[in-house]
C-alpha cells in the first residue's frame, strides 16, 4: 500500500472464496489492465501458469509455489519458511522441562506441513548436538500425518488440539495457522 501511496501505482484486488472463483478473479485483473498480477497461494498456480501462458504481456508472480511450466513473464517467491521452524523446533527442544515438544497445523496443506517438518528436523538435530531425546508430538514428518483443528479460525476447536498435546506431556507448542485471527 505504501508503494500505491509514494510511488503512485495503480493497484486492484479481487479475493478468491471459492476454487470457482480463480478464473472470474483472474479475468477481473487482465480486463483492469493490470502489469503485475500476484496470486497469493499454491491454490492458485494452475490459474496463474495458464494465465501467464495465454498472456506473455502481462507479469505474474506466485506466492507460496512455483509455476508448472517456465514462463518469461512469471516470478514464483517461494521463502524457505522450514529453516525459522527448525530453529524453533532446535530452541524449543532446549527449552522444554518436560522432553516433549508439539506441533499442530490449521489443516494439512503444503505451507503448513512445511513449517512442521521444519519443527520437527530442529528437535532432530537438537537431540543429535545434545545426546538428548525429546519427544515430538502432534506430527510424524516421515508419514506425514498429525494433530490439525482442520480450521484457520475456529478458536475453539484450537484449544481442544492445544490441550490434547498437554496431555501429551508437551510443555512447548508451536502452532502452525495462517488465519489473522489467530493473532487476536
Amino acid at each position: 500500500m505504501r508503494a500505491v501511496e509514494d510511488l503512485e501505482i495503480g493497484y486492484d484486488e479481487a479475493e478468491s472464496t471459492y476454487e470457482w472463483d480463480f478464473e472470474p478473479n483472474m479475468e477481473e485483473m487482465l480486463e483492469a489492465e493490470c502489469d503485475l498480477i500476484f496470486g497469493i497461494g499454491f491454490n492458485l498456480q494452475e490459474t496463474l501458469n495458464t494465465s501467464a501462458d495465454a498472456q506473455p504481456d502481462t507479469d505474474f508472480a506466485l506466492v507460496d509455489d512455483v509455476f508448472a511450466d517456465e514462463h518469461e513473464n512469471a516470478k514464483a517467491l517461494v521463502f524457505n519458511t522450514g529453516e525459522a521452524a527448525y530453529l524453533a523446533g532446535y530452541l524449543s527442544a532446549g527449552m522444554s522441562e518436560t522432553g516433549t515438544v508439539g506441533t499442530w497445523g490449521g489443516m494439512p496443506i503444503p505451507s503448513v506441513t512445511v513449517f512442521m517438518d521444519g519443527f520437527s528436523d530442529g528437535i532432530d538435530r537438537y537431540n543429535e548436538d545434545n545426546d538428548a531425546d525429546v519427544d515430538l508430538v502432534g506430527w510424524d514428518k516421515e508419514t506425514q500425518e498429525g494433530s490439525f483443528s482442520d480450521d484457520f479460525a475456529d478458536r475453539a476447536q484450537g484449544e481442544l488440539v492445544t490441550e490434547q498435546l498437554i496431555a501429551w506431556g508437551a510443555d512447548i507448542i508451536m502452532p502452525v495457522v495462517t488465519s489473522p485471527a489467530w493473532g487476536r
